[in-house]
């Protein structure tokens, strides 16, 4: 087999073997040889049946210069491009603009609504405390079994004035 590949190599291959070599060893991979045996392979069955060799019928694509019509239209092209890179960019912007006004907003709003929470709790605290002087000073006309059980829970719990 190696002398068959040599023989082949000797007649007029596209690559030497040491550069198939070389380009296995960069790319760290063993497809390099293996295209290259195939070919020769190829090579050698088309010889021996008596067909030509194959031309390598391959041509790079081919750099044109672009027309004026063409390039006007690319640049258009591009220029919307821009045109709508920046419009969605500006509203991007403008998006969270917004969002951080809302932000701040409710951030205050929340700011306001624990102030009111803790004078309502202070408030309560002043009811409760007046409540509790109110039916400890005797002069409540309510039930006094009421009166009785405000006491109870005064005793287990503790002054309301005492819980801050």
């Amino acid at each position: 087999m190696i002398s068959m590949i040599s023989a082949m190599e000797q007649q007029s291959p596209v690559e030497t073997i040491d550069d198939v070599l070389i380009s296995a060893l960069d790319s760290n991979s063993i497809t390099p040889m293996v295209k290259y045996e195939l070919a020769m392979k190829v090579k050698h069955k088309r010889k021996i049946s008596g067909e030509g060799e194959i031309k390598n019928l391959f041509e790079p694509p081919k750099n044109y210069e672009l027309t004026p019509e063409e390039k006007t239209k690319m640049e258009n092209r591009k220029q919307r491009n821009r045109e709508s890179a920046e419009k969605a960019r500006v509203k991007r912007k403008r998006r969270v603009e917004v969002l951080e006004e809302e932000c701040k907003m409710l951030e205050d709003q929340q700011r306001s609504l624990n102030s009111d929470i803790k004078k309502f709790k202070l408030c309560a605290k002043v009811f409760n405390a007046m409540l509790h002087r109110h039916a400890i000073s005797g002069t409540c006309t309510s039930n006094p079994a009421n009166h009785l059980r405000l006491q109870q829970v005064q005793l287990t719990q503790g002054s309301p004035l005492m819980n801050t």
